[in-house]
């Protein structure tokens, strides 16, 4: 009787047990997958601030006019829902523009616009107008003019004529500053002591005629300059040769 008893009733139990940790097991289980979906609903919901850099947009009729005193970028905050704030962060689509198209020459105050910002996120741009000086603009030709520091050659060797990419730039910006330009200008600065020859990608430079630097845009901004570096040839004075 003792063996019948123990044998089934053992059976049941060890089921019964196994049936309640299964349950358990199960009931767990949904319980994390329900607070993991609500932590990510929560997250998704929260609201948030970022602050991020973005290049401005000026709209504006360059081909006729100079325009400066813009900054090239601005601060935009964005607030609102944690999600969309994280995809115009991630993708920055969206853009900072500052209109000029109805504007003449002239000095202005005008207010930054945006578009493509979800209507649901707060936006606060920084600065929100910006003071910008228009001109109308003019574009002219200058030939390049080489200034190679020729101090800083090796004792007893000199210079051949400079080869330049591009012999002829344009020069473009403010009417009176480009009015105001003398010549446009490569500066060579070689080491010193140098002995073999020239070959450098080097930087244009508009100045006046006191030789001060105009604000203008040079195109191309830099050009390639080759220049042959040989050494003097020597001299034999007429009467040593006589003498001889």
């Amino acid at each position: 009787m003792k063996n019948f008893i123990e044998g089934p009733w053992l059976y049941r139990i060890l089921a019964l047990f196994l049936s309640l940790l299964l349950f358990s097991y199960v009931n767990i289980d949904k319980i994390n997958t329900t607070r993991q979906i609500n932590n990510n609903n929560t997250q998704m919901l929260a609201t948030r601030s970022e602050t991020v850099k973005v290049p401005l947009q000026i709209n504006a009729d360059t081909d006729k006019y100079f325009i400066t005193g813009y900054p090239q970028k601005v601060k935009v905050t964005l607030s609102g829902p944690n999600a969309l704030i994280t995809s115009a962060v991630n993708t920055l689509n969206f853009r900072v523009i500052g209109d000029l198209t109805k504007l003449g020459a002239g000095t202005h105050t005008v207010k930054l616009t945006q578009t493509g910002i979800n209507k649901d996120i707060k936006v606060k741009i920084e600065p929100a107008t910006i003071k910008v000086k228009i001109e109308h603009k003019l574009t002219k030709e200058f030939p390049v003019q080489v200034n190679v520091k020729e101090e800083n050659l090796a004792t007893g060797y000199s210079i051949g004529n400079p080869k330049i990419s591009q012999d002829v730039v344009q020069v473009s910006g403010a009417k009176a500053a480009v009015n105001s330009v003398a010549r446009v200008v490569a500066t060579i600065d070689p080491d010193k002591g140098t002995k073999n020859d020239i070959n450098e990608e080097t930087l244009l430079q508009a100045v006046d005629r006191n030789g001060k630097t105009v604000n203008v845009l040079i195109s191309p901004q830099t050009v390639n300059i080759k220049i042959a570096v040989q050494m003097n040839k020597k001299t034999v004075p007429a009467e040593s040769t006589k003498n001889r």
